[in-house]
Parts: C-alpha cells; sequence; structure tokens
C-alpha cells in the first residue's frame, strides 16, 4: 500500500517538477537573449550606431563569431561531423548565445551559430544591410531565439527561393519541413518563446502570435 501510495504521489508530481525546471531553462534564455542584445548595442556603440550585419562579406560565417571574434562576448565552439576546426564551422556549447532547450544536431553543417536569431527583415546578409538602433522604434524585434536543427542564426531565413520567411507571417511559415525549423523557435512551456527587442527589452510570445506578427513586431508594415 505505502508503495503504491509513493508511486501515486510520484506520478503526480513529476510533471509539476518537468514544468518548473523547463520554467527555469526559459529564464535563463531570457537572461542569455538579454545579455546578446546588449552585446549588439554594445557593438553599435563602437560603429556609429550601426548594428552588426547578419553574415560577413563571403557567407563565411554569421553574426554569432563577428560579435566572438572582436571581443563583445565569448564562446565555445564544438565542430560538426566532418568538421574538424569548430572554430571555422561550428555552433555555441557554452556562453550566452547557447540555450539548453535548443535542439542540437551535430552531424549537419552550418557555420558558427548558436540558439538565437536576427530578425532578418532588418539585418540582412552582409553589411549592407545592418541597422542604425536610434532610427528604429524600440517596439521592433531584434533577436529571437531559433529552434533549428541547423543551427542557422536566422530567425526567418529568407532568400528567392524561400520569400515567405522574409515576409512572414504566411501559412507556410509553421508548415514547411527542414529550412522552416529555424523559423520555430517557440520551444518553451505553452509554446512560449523569448523575443528581444531593439531598446533591449526581453518578452514572451506565444507561437500564434509570432506567427500572427502581434503589433507588427517583425516590422513588416512599420518598418521604422
Amino acid at each position: 500500500m505505502v508503495i503504491a501510495i509513493i508511486a501515486i504521489l510520484a506520478a503526480l508530481l513529476l510533471p509539476s517538477l518537468s514544468l518548473a525546471k523547463q520554467q527555469a531553462f526559459k529564464t535563463l534564455c531570457a537572461s542569455n537573449l538579454r545579455q546578446v542584445g546588449q552585446t549588439f548595442h554594445s557593438y553599435s556603440g563602437d560603429w556609429d550606431g550601426w548594428s552588426p550585419p547578419e553574415k560577413n562579406q563571403g557567407d563565411s560565417y554569421y553574426w554569432p563569431r563577428i560579435l566572438v571574434d572582436n571581443g563583445y562576448m565569448q564562446a565555445t565552439w564544438a565542430g560538426y561531423t566532418g568538421y574538424t576546426n569548430p572554430t571555422d564551422k561550428g555552433w555555441a556549447r557554452t556562453g550566452i548565445l547557447a540555450c539548453p532547450t535548443a535542439e542540437r544536431n551535430h552531424s549537419t553543417f552550418w557555420v558558427n551559430g548558436g540558439s538565437y536569431g536576427v530578425n532578418h527583415s532588418h539585418i540582412g546578409f552582409n553589411q549592407g544591410k545592418a541597422i542604425k538602433f536610434g532610427k528604429k522604434r524600440a517596439s521592433l524585434l531584434l533577436l529571437g531565439e531559433s529552434r533549428d536543427k541547423y543551427y542557422s542564426k536566422i530567425l526567418s531565413q529568407g532568400d528567392n527561393i524561400r520569400p515567405c520567411y522574409i515576409n512572414c507571417p504566411c501559412s507556410d511559415w509553421t508548415n514547411y519541413v527542414g529550412w522552416n525549423l529555424q523559423a520555430s523557435p517557440a520551444r518553451h512551456p505553452f509554446t512560449s518563446s523569448n523575443v528581444c527587442f531593439i531598446d533591449g527589452h526581453v518578452d514572451s510570445f506565444s507561437w500564434l502570435e509570432l506567427k500572427g506578427n502581434t503589433g507588427d513586431l517583425f516590422g513588416h508594415t512599420n518598418p521604422n
């Protein structure tokens, strides 16, 4: 009888303990995201108000490595299968770029990333599409959690083949397989996701709110 009671209590308590653990991870990821946002502002202060670009010229690495290589944050890189130099092609194993709830696929190649992505609609490829912080509204999304087996570093991947990702929300944003995984950030309890805004504050949104571009947080209607 005693064993049965213990088993029942354990069955009742385990879901609560699991939820508490996931909520703690969400809080940690929000703290990391806030610090990553602060590094964007530090970079901006040194570069006449400009944000770092999404990637460097030549498509060899992305903004996480740009910030790490220039001393704005620290990260320990782990390599992908088949790539022996993790500082050249790898993902952030430790530091504020790493969220414990993000997927990690060591067998898939991508270039120097972490658990968070930039708003691709405003910080695009190469040096030519950075933004000036003072020219943008505080309610514009800067960074979000990027759940992606490729660790793409891009919240909304976009190019001529997949224009949907630039112009989200759209019906395909949550329905694609493969490439859309970086555009599916709601990995916390109750399908919630942390986001960091231009002014540095962090908030949480549901997946439906992100998909619906609540308050035009992606800046598609009002880009400023």
